[in-house]
């Protein structure tokens, strides 16, 4: 049952990721499509992010597992991606891991499109 329910939160989710993702702005918009689209980032340690990560994956988007410093890894690979060549990035992560995401983002002007709290645990979200 609860699989079921996750299933649906897992489509939904990406359902809205695909429109948000059309429907930026048409600059940052070019910039994405001709960088590639988009990341994903997620928790090794979480079966629901791991889930939308091997779904995303399926569909040749790039994925990066969450390490224990997001600061560093926002610094020397996912900063490099978003800001620098237009990627959009999204995940189903933790609360600390989209709030520290979230953050590093918005010090470059770049503000979430989408974000839902699925479960008491879990935030999806489209920066």
């Amino acid at each position: 049952m609860m699989d079921d329910v996750l299933s649906l939160q897992r489509r939904g989710f990406l359902q809205v990721g695909a429109v948000v993702l059309a429907t930026v702005a048409p600059g940052r918009a070019m910039a994405a499509r001709s960088a590639g689209g988009s990341v994903v980032v997620y928790r090794a340690d979480d079966a629901a992010s791991v889930a939308f990560a091997a779904a995303m994956r399926a569909q040749a988007v790039p994925t990066f597992a969450l390490g224990d410093d997001v600061v560093r890894q926002w610094r020397d690979e996912l900063q490099a991606l978003v800001v620098g060549q237009g990627y959009r990035m999204m995940g189903r992560t933790g609360y600390a891991d989209w709030f520290m995401l979230r953050g590093l983002a918005a010090e470059h002007r770049i503000f979430p499109q989408l974000e839902q709290q699925p479960g008491p645990h879990s935030f999806d979200w489209v920066i």
